[in-house]
């Protein structure tokens, strides 16, 4: 007789579960059977073996397995819900439990019918799931704390974060103090310093609450008369109302005149602040412009020199006669003795001078239009309004020498000009005294001749008659000095109109010269704007090269003080407590990291809300079942 199996296994077998691999579903097994393994065949239901992945083991001498797993208990749920075991699939025992025989076996096995075993079974899983839900609350609750601890780290390390906050603005006072007053500055100094660095933040805090109250209190004023305003204006609509039609469109015509009126103000205002700053600019330009400044000067000296010569020639023509006056004064007079060789060099001296200016003056015009077409071309290829600077360093050079020598011919041109009217009333009273001299020599020979005609007859007659061999010899003298006279009153007449056509032709040549001074002032604007845009240039680069050497030498500075601030702090007797207080700091920032960090992981950690919610779902997922399949006896 073999031995039968354990009650356990049996109710295992008859619940469905067994060992099965993992990852395998669990099949419901065959009926077990404690029967003999040699035993014969009977004629009664044919037997089955259970499957060899599944099912309780045969009934055989060894005792059954009881390893269980959390699949067989998924298991022996999926078992109970598919429904309570048959009376001819419950287990087999050989014992005197008292039960049915089985049909169509050999042997003398017995079925259990209780529902003891059963519940036992149920009442054995249930308590093994409560245990591991009570487990599984204990570490619930053993995160919470944790948390809970975490919690607590985390707002510890808020607080530190706040006290590292402070002492960072208490070291950054600290520095700052230090910095104004001086590592060796007395502490009376620097308390004396905050306390009249209070007085004086709390009487400026005096002044603005003044200055908020006045505000507040001209805002109100502003109120009231808006207020007032909108009141008259209310008062005003109502009694144009009561005003006759005529009256009333009479009123509309002045108030619509008076807003254009207005309009025009205001209109005529805004194109007086233009011109304003239109006029402002144009001054501020011909400040900073020393060649337009030049140019305005020469104008001002040409327009002068005009004036000067228009007044000399009104001068000049109410104080001499007329030629047919003029000839016949020079005529009746006797010619000068010298000084006509003199003038006539003179003459031809300023008259060549002056045609070499002209002739440098025009080619000093040729010159700087040459130079504005070259710097045209170049602004053309370079693409902008600085191409004429991108030339290469010998045509500046080039070029600054040419207007070199246009600015020294143009200081030439503008001192004969301002020598020019010296000179030319210089010699007119030259020319003036000569004529004076020549016209006191004519009359005195003109008396000298009358007072040898009339008065001297009779001594000449007795001087005749005392000498007889002398008396032609008198006349002969005078006759000759006569005619030498009338040759040299001949050499004046036609001297005077030799003068009188330089003198056109000067004036021809001041006009000349004059127009040619306007021609080169215009081109001096086109010459000053070149030079300008090559001064603005010039200074641009001289800014940008002191701003770099500024800069280079603020950072020289710079570092130099930090570093004669690092020696005296080093040498300081608090920068020992200074350097540990900033290590404690970076330790306490350092730990403070490494709280949050922890906290995060125990946060981490500490998510059990999956594995409850699975718990909670198995449990209700049981007292379900229990609740719809009640056991029966």
């Amino acid at each position: 007789m073999e031995r039968p199996g354990s009650r356990g296994s049996l109710a295992l077998a008859a619940a469905g579960i067994s060992k099965a691999p993992t990852g395998s579903p669990i099949e419901r097994p065959e009926r077990p059977n404690t029967a003999n393994a040699n035993s014969r065949l009977t004629t009664g239901q044919p037997q089955q073996q259970a499957a060899a992945s599944g099912g309780a083991r045969g009934g055989t001498a060894q005792p059954p397995g009881t390893a269980m797993k959390h699949g067989g208990v998924l298991g022996g749920a999926a078992a109970i819900v598919r429904g309570t075991p048959a009376p001819s699939a419950r287990p087999l025992t050989q014992q005197g439990v008292g039960g049915l025989a089985k049909p169509g076996t050999s042997a003398g096995g017995r079925q259990v019918l209780d529902r003891n075993y059963f519940l036992s079974q149920l009442r054995q899983k249930r308590q093994e799931i409560i245990n591991a839900t009570h487990e599984l609350q204990e570490e619930v609750e053993e995160l919470q704390q944790h948390q809970a601890a975490a919690a607590r780290a985390n707002k510890r390390a808020g607080e530190l974060q706040a006290q590292v906050r402070a002492l960072q603005e208490s070291l950054a006072d600290a520095n700052i103090v230090l910095d104004k007053a001086g590592l060796h500055a007395p502490l009376d100094s620097i308390a004396a310093e905050l306390d009249a660095a209070k007085s004086r933040n709390n009487e400026q805090r005096a002044r603005a609450e003044g200055m908020a109250a006045d505000r507040m209190a001209l805002e109100a004023a502003a109120r009231q008369a808006e207020a007032r305003v909108a009141d008259l204006e209310a008062a005003a609509e109502a009694r144009l109302a009561t005003l006759p039609p005529g009256q009333r469109a009479a009123y509309q015509a002045l108030q619509q005149e008076h807003e254009g009126l207005l309009a025009d103000a205001a209109a005529r205002e805004a194109a007086l602040a233009e011109l304003d700053e239109a006029v402002a600019a144009a001054e501020g330009e011909l400040g900073r412009n020393p060649a337009k400044r030049r140019t305005l000067e020469l104008q001002e000296a040409v327009r002068q020199l005009q004036q000067q010569h228009a007044d000399l020639a009104a001068a000049e023509e109410r104080a001499k006669a007329t030629p047919e006056e003029q000839r016949e004064a020079l005529m009746s007079k006797a010619p000068p003795e010298k000084g006509t060789a003199h003038v006539d060099v003179e003459v031809k001296r300023d008259n060549a001078e002056l045609e070499r200016l002209a002739a440098e003056a025009k080619a000093t015009q040729e010159e700087v239009r040459a130079l504005e077409a070259r710097q045209q071309q170049a602004g053309a290829a370079g693409g902008g309004g600085c191409g004429g600077v991108r030339a290469d360093a010998e045509d500046e050079r080039a070029r600054r020498e040419k207007f070199e020598e246009l600015c020294a011919k143009d200081r030439e041109i503008t001192a004969f000009m301002d020598a020019f009217p010296a000179r030319r009333e210089d010699k007119r009273r030259e020319l003036a005294e000569r004529r004076d001299a020549a016209e006191a020599a004519i009359e005195r020979l003109a008396r000298q001749l009358a007072a040898g005609g009339g008065v001297g007859a009779a001594p000449a007659r007795a001087a005749q008659a005392a000498r007889p061999e002398q008396q032609h010899a008198p006349a002969e003298g005078s006759a000759a000095e006569l005619s030498a006279r009338s040759a040299e009153l001949a050499k004046i007449q036609g001297l005077g109109a030799k003068i009188t056509e330089e003198l056109a032709a000067l004036d021809r040549r001041i006009s000349e010269a004059e127009a040619e001074a306007g021609k080169l002032s215009d081109v001096g604007a086109a010459r000053a704007a070149a030079e300008a845009r090559q001064a603005e240039l010039e200074s641009k680069r001289e800014e940008l090269a002191r701003g770099r050497d500024a800069a280079k030498a603020a950072l020289s500075e710079k570092t130099r003080r930090q570093e004669a601030k690092e020696s005296e702090l080093s040498h300081h007797p608090a920068w020992p407590a200074a350097r540990r207080a900033e290590e404690h700091l970076a330790s306490l920032q350092q730990q403070a990291a490494a709280a949050r960090a922890a906290v995060v992981a125990r946060a981490a950690e500490a998510d059990c809300s999956e594995l409850a919610a699975r718990v909670a779902s198995l449990v209700s997922e049981v007292n379900a079942l229990l609740l719809a399949n009640p056991m029966t006896g």
